[in-house]
């Protein structure tokens, strides 16, 4: 077995920072934006004449959870590994804010198998995310809203 050389560590994960996030979007009249409930980080840009589609009460995990069904998030980071979840019998992956690293849903999986190891299974991972409402929060054009009941977030709470 040979030595690690001088002054370095041998990690199963890589060390570099996470990248930036990119994606931003202007909180004015004109945008609807979910946001991670932690950070206030943009997730999900709504269109204006063609809103996310709700999805109520799917099982996770032995809970009803409520969600928004989208295409197009950002600054979102989804695991690679699938560990046996699914979700209407579905194979689902977790995404988390690349901010905070909140788990905030599910990304469905659409493609098969990239490798196989004995006791991983590696998946292509495309497919809608289902972002959960309870922990996210909604700009509606005009105030930060609660995205579960849509109720309207006091300043001071928000922090």
């Amino acid at each position: 077995m040979a030595a690690n050389p001088p002054n370095t560590v041998s990690f199963p994960f890589s060390m570099t920072p996470r990248p930036p996030n990119t994606v931003r979007f202007r909180l004015d009249h004109r945008h609807r934006v979910y946001l991670c409930w932690n950070c206030q980080t943009a997730v999900f840009n709504v269109p204006r004449y063609n809103p996310a589609p709700r999805v109520r009460g799917v099982e996770i995990d032995g809970q009803e959870v409520d969600g928004v069904l989208c295409n197009t998030p950002v600054n979102l980071r989804e695991d690679h590994i699938i560990t046996h979840r699914f979700v209407n019998n579905l194979p689902v992956v977790n995404v988390h804010c690349k901010n905070c690293n909140e788990l905030l849903g599910q990304k469905f999986i659409l493609g098969g198998h990239i490798m196989r190891t004995p006791r991983q299974r590696f998946y292509a991972v495309e497919g809608p995310v289902l972002l959960h409402t309870d922990v996210m929060i909604y700009w509606d054009g005009r105030f930060l809203l609660w995205a579960d009941n849509y109720e309207r977030i006091d300043e001071g709470e928000e922090e």
